[in-house]
Formats: structure tokens, sequence, C-alpha cells
């Protein structure tokens, strides 16, 4: 249940787990007359995190008679949500097992549940966050002449149907801040195996946009820097979707991100620069990143990897911001990928074709 990828020219060679399948599989070796948790699932995987990841597995099982997604309740007791029928059909199931349900609650809960400890699986998401903290000892926090910054790529990934797999479209730009002219557009529309869950979004995203990336520096050589929407440093392990892909693709790369997954705001070093407020953010007592706000707009700013904080602070800075959420070069892939999505079914009908024959190897 390990995908693998291959980036001829980025020389990159990727393992993925497909987490979907990982987790369909689980169902399959819950016994006759027990249930579990979507924590007790989240566990065995090796990240409690991932508990409300496992509800969207779960809704997109296309084999629920072969794969017992009934099985899974709520930490209480409680049902929970059944996609193939609603909560009545879902306690008629666990009853014809001999699983007590009562006003949609399992009274017999602990003589029933399944531990995490009882799965016989490989704790993924625990060798995950190791080769995240492996990474980290590849960073390089270096300063950048910021006037020799020219060519920049950025990204977004926007996600559509609600089938497993998942569909993603990546788009990309390389735009060169001179001529202020997008040189090259990408769009790539791939499969995803690998579901939201915070602290885990290379693996998540990484492929599309490795792709992407591959197609514009095929097209127009490489860029002086790459912006993810994402975060860099600014990680529990400091290894954000920038600072993965800027270490495995040894090029400058910093994270931009709407909402702060980790650090702490040093309020008290607040400043005004280019007319917007900044607030440094700090972990184990240095800055590693910065919040910028505009109006009623805020974004994260924190280096991948080949940047320093004050570099990546100063180019994001340097960005045209227009009326939008984020500088207007980070707006263009997220415009475009978010129409594509509105009309993916009729832009992108062999998107369906490629993810039937994808998922008919897991269903024999």
């Amino acid at each position: 249940m390990i995908i693998k990828y291959r980036f001829e020219k980025l020389k990159i060679l990727l393992e993925i787990p497909d987490l979907y399948s990982i987790v369909y599989q689980l169902l399959h070796t819950i016994p006759r007359g027990k249930i579990t948790t979507y924590g007790e699932l989240a566990k065995a995987l090796g990240d409690i995190k991932a508990s409300r990841s496992i509800g969207q597995i779960l809704a997109y099982n296309p084999w629920p008679d072969k794969y017992p997604c009934y099985k899974v309740v709520r930490s209480t007791g409680e049902l929970g949500k059944y996609s193939y029928g609603g909560k009545n059909e879902k306690a008629r199931r666990l009853s014809k097992e001999g699983i007590i349900v009562k006003n949609n609650i399992i009274e017999n809960f602990n003589e029933v549940l399944l531990k995490s400890d009882s799965f016989d699986t490989v704790p993924i998401l625990s060798m995950l966050q190791r080769i995240q903290q492996a990474l980290t000892e590849h960073i390089k926090l270096t300063p950048l002449d910021i006037e020799r910054i020219r060519r920049i790529i950025t990204l977004d990934t926007a996600y559509f149907g609600s089938t497993f797999p998942e569909k993603s479209i990546s788009v990309g730009i390389l735009y060169d801040i001179k001529l202020e002219k997008i040189l090259y557009l990408s769009i790539v529309v791939t499969p995803i195996f690998f579901p939201y869950i915070p602290g885990y979004l290379f693996f998540r995203e990484g492929i599309p946009l490795l792709l992407t990336i591959d197609s514009l520096i095929s097209l127009g050589g490489k860029p002086d820097v790459i912006i993810f929407d994402g975060h860099g440093l600014l990680h529990p392990r400091k290894a954000g979707i920038a600072t993965h892909a800027g270490i495995l693709l040894s090029m400058p790369t910093i994270g931009v991100a709407k909402k702060l997954l980790y650090g702490k705001l040093l309020k008290r070093k607040e400043f005004l620069k280019n007319g917007l407020k900044v607030t440094p953010i700090v972990i184990d007592d240095s800055i590693l990143g910065f919040r910028i706000r505009k109006n009623k707009s805020t974004i994260y700013v924190s280096p991948g990897n080949m940047v320093d904080p004050e570099s990546a602070l100063e180019i994001i800075l340097r960005l045209k911001w227009s009326n939008h959420k984020v500088p207007d070069i980070l707006y263009v892939p997220h415009f475009i990928a978010t129409q594509l999505r509105k009309y993916a079914t009729k832009l992108f009908p062999f998107i369906k074709n490629i993810a039937q024959k994808r998922s008919s190897k897991y269903s024999s």
C-alpha cells in the first residue's frame, strides 16, 4: 500500500503511503461482534490527530460491504455518521452482530470495543514523523540577495470529487518580477491517496506540486525561489511542506499559510513595514517566521529551505498585494485552481476513468 513516484528530471524518488487503502484493510480485520472508534484507528496509524481524517476516509469508502465502515463509532459510544443509509442502517447492521444499540448509542460499548493495540499494522504516521525529523538535519537558513530575486514559482492545489481516490488540481506559475509577467502556467490533475492531516501536508500535496514544479522548470528553467501554500519551519517538527519540498529540491523555498499551525506570536516585537503590521513568531526562543496583517487579511510566512526568516519576510513584503487575502502572484494559482474545480467534472472526464482503473486494484 505504498505508491512510488519517480521524478527523473528532479532526480527524486518518493514513496507515499496509500492511507485510504491502509484504513480499509484495517476495517476488514475487525471481527464480527466488535467495533472500534475513529480515535482508536488513528492511534493504530500512529497519531491521534488523524481521527477526523478517518471520518473522511470512511465516507469515501467505495466498498462498504467488503470494508465495514459501519463498525467505526465515536469514542462516546455514539454511532456517528454513516454514508450508506444513515444511523438507522448503521444500527441495524451492528444489531445483526449482537451489538446493543439504543437511541443511537452502543450500550455494551466497552465489551465490544477493539482498541488500537489490537490492530496488526505498522504505525505509518509515526514513521512519517521520523522522516520529517530526519529531514530537519538538512535545513539551511541562508540569507538571500533580495535584489537578485527575479523569477518565482507560486503554487496552489484544489480538490474535487467525493469518492476514492480523491482528485486534485494543482496550479503553478513561473513569474518574472521585473517584467511583471507570468512566463509559464502549469496545471496538473492527479489522484490523491492521502487525506488532510495537520502536520502531514507534504504527503498529501507533495506529488502534484512536484509534478507542477517539474513542468515549470522544464519550460522555463530553475526559479530563484518557490513559494508554497503552506508552512515551512512553523511546524511541530519544523518540516512543513515548503521545508520538505525545499530539501528534496535543493532550492530556496518559502511557506505562506493563512492559519498558524505552530509557534508563538511575539507581540512585544511587532512592527510596521511597507504599511503592513508584522509580528515575529518564535519556536524554542528563535524567530522562525512572521505574521503579516493587511487590513483584515492575515498570512503567516516562514522559510522552507535555503532561505533565512528575514529574507523570506522581505521577499513576501516586496510582492504586490491588491484586494486579495494573499499577494497577487499567490492569488493567481489559487484563483485558477478554484475555478477549475467548479468545472472539474466537465473539464476532466478522463480523471474518472483514471480513478476507476486505480481503484480496481483494491477491489479484488
